[in-house]
């Protein structure tokens, strides 16, 4: 790693200590997986600009096999610390354009478990991934889908639209981000989402990704 991007990791570790079912910067997760012994380490930091609130994570991936990966992230939203999760996710179906993967999360010392099933179809440049899910044992379902367009080999740019639904539709959220890879095991990312169903002010989400 050269001096410079040393010194970027470095600042970005400042201000990146996200999201369930979540691919950052977006909401909607695709279907990849950590390839088999890959350590992958995720910081970020979601804020609304102007407020006192906000929350900063640590997920770390492990690829078990070249399909399988084991996710535990550590959150911290002002002013208390969430639970351990543990997330399991599995890649079903392996194709040239379609993917299927699924995954089932726990947070530690709950009872409830959620669930996701996470489709991605690839056309040219263009990834749509497209997500739906139970979660707290199915008492609330959410949904997703994500296009998401690779401008050239470090630069990638998408929306997403995600809403979570139990009886209702209790959040419908709209957003856009993008990631650019700084080196080959080293990417960052940033995004803006609004919650348009309960009047959100923006949130503002930024976070950093390497591959040990």
């Amino acid at each position: 790693m050269s001096k410079k991007t040393a010194i970027i990791t470095f600042c970005l570790l400042l201000v990146s200590i996200g999201n369930l079912f979540s691919a950052h910067p977006f909401l909607t997760d695709d279907y990849g997986t950590v390839t088999k012994g890959v350590v992958e380490i995720e910081l970020g930091n979601d804020f609304q600009p102007g407020q006192k609130t906000g929350s900063s994570y640590l997920n770390l991936k492990h690829g078990l096999t070249d399909r399988m990966e084991i996710d535990l992230t550590f959150s911290y939203e002002y002013p208390q610390t969430s639970p351990l999760n543990v997330f399991f996710k599995i890649h079903i179906l392996k194709g040239s354009t379609v993917n299927l993967s699924a995954g089932i999360s726990h947070d530690l010392g709950k009872d409830a478990y959620d669930y996701i099933l996470i489709l991605s179809q690839q056309y040219g440049n263009l990834a749509v991934n497209f997500n739906i899910g139970g979660i707290d044992n199915f008492n609330a379902f959410i949904l997703g889908i994500s296009p998401v367009f690779s401008l050239n080999d470090r630069l990638s740019a998408g929306l997403d639209v995600s809403s979570q639904i139990k009886d209702d539709i209790q959040s419908l959220s709209i957003g856009a981000g993008i990631t650019y890879t700084l080196e080959e095991n080293l990417t960052v990312s940033a995004g803006g989402f609004v919650d348009i169903k309960n009047n959100s002010e923006l949130n503002l989400s930024f976070g950093l990704t390497m591959d040990l």
